[in-house]
């Protein structure tokens, strides 16, 4: 959450609600798929901006707390659960705005509490452009690595299912289970699609649909946090990753185990 340095202002502020106001902005941004070192930032500079003498922030990937001090004495404290994290780019970006309007005073907190519920279901592309990406992404995944053109049809037309699919599965079940049945059911249909004869080669389609879902992002986040020395985010990140990875595993085998193998 860059921003200028935040300068502080004399006005009364309650605590608790500058507090919550601020861990709406830190937590929507963990969510999004912001670094945890920045979440910790935004609470703090915007803390700070509002006249906090003392502000207290602790985050790793599935929890903030915070506390924060004012100048008169007054204080707030507040820990929030953070139960599922996604790679979500425009929204990240939209809470960023948020959180610079705040630091420079640019918006009040009430405000801000309007534009954080607005920003945590930000999309800039409607639903027919996503699936339309998840059938290019995958079908140029599979042709990349040598598949036909057959296999990149094949390939792009499941990830479009799949797509589908994701849409409907609400946000609140596991996400390492719908990774597992995602992959499990497009695994089942490349092993068909060869099988009918509608397409070449099931590895290069498997290839294509399973490229997207690949933790890549994540475990480069882990690396950096290391690297950094925070040791606990790090190896929770890598964890993350390595789950992750095996439910892909986990859903492609379970496919061909079911199928009798790549045909």
């Amino acid at each position: 959450m860059d921003c200028t340095h935040p300068v502080a202002t004399k006005e009364s502020v309650d605590p608790d609600f500058l507090l919550r106001t601020a861990l709406d902005v830190a937590v929507h941004t963990l969510r999004a798929g912001g670094e945890v070192h920045r979440v910790e930032e935004t609470v703090e500079r915007i803390c700070y901006a509002h006249g906090a003498a003392h502000v207290e922030v602790f985050s790793i990937n599935s929890i903030v707390t915070a506390t924060v001090r004012m100048e008169c004495g007054t204080y707030a404290s507040h820990t929030r659960r953070v139960l599922s994290i996604e790679s979500h780019m425009a929204r990240l970006s939209r809470l960023n705005e948020i959180s610079r309007a705040l630091c420079r005073r640019e918006m009040t907190l009430e405000e801000a509490q309007v534009a954080v519920a607005e920003a945590k279901h930000y999309s800039p592309f409607p639903a027919w452009l996503e699936l339309i990406g998840s059938l290019i992404c995958a079908g140029g995944f599979a042709i990349f690595f040598g598949g036909s053109a057959r296999d990149m049809l094949a390939s792009g037309l499941i990830s479009l299912l799949i797509t589908g699919v994701i849409r409907l599965i609400p946000s609140s079940f596991n996400a390492f289970a719908s990774l597992v049945l995602l992959i499990f059911l497009g695994g089942l249909l490349a092993t068909f699609a060869c099988r009918l004869q509608l397409a070449d080669g099931v590895d290069y389609i498997v290839i294509g649909l399973i490229m997207p879902h690949i933790p890549g992002l994540t475990f480069g986040a882990a690396l950096r946090d290391l690297l950094l020395g925070d040791i606990l985010t790090g190896l929770i990140g890598l964890m993350r990753t390595l789950l992750l990875a095996v439910s892909i595993a986990f859903g492609i085998f379970l496919a061909f185990a079911l199928t009798g193998g790549v045909v």
